[in-house]
């Protein structure tokens, strides 16, 4: 994608990176906000606040994601 000047952002969500440390630090249930939402939109305000450095056309982001992240991509 970069050699045809698409610009992308990446991230497993954190239960696959911090899965054991979130579950030892809750006391309830590790929710979609925490698993998800919040990354995405961690990384849809980077886009924003650096969209004119990185020349980014902010109205041609597409959000994908695969599995359970294919799914909550309606509600990103």
């Amino acid at each position: 994608l970069a050699t045809n000047g698409i610009m992308t952002i990446r991230f497993d969500k954190r239960t696959k990176t911090y899965g054991k440390r979130m579950i030892q630090d809750s006391t309830s249930k590790i929710t979609l906000e925490e698993e998800y939402y919040q990354d995405a939109d961690y990384a849809i305000d980077f886009l924003k606040r650096y969209s004119n450095y990185l020349k980014v056309n902010l109205k041609g982001i597409i959000i994908l994601g695969h599995s359970q992240g294919g799914m909550v991509t309606p509600y990103i």
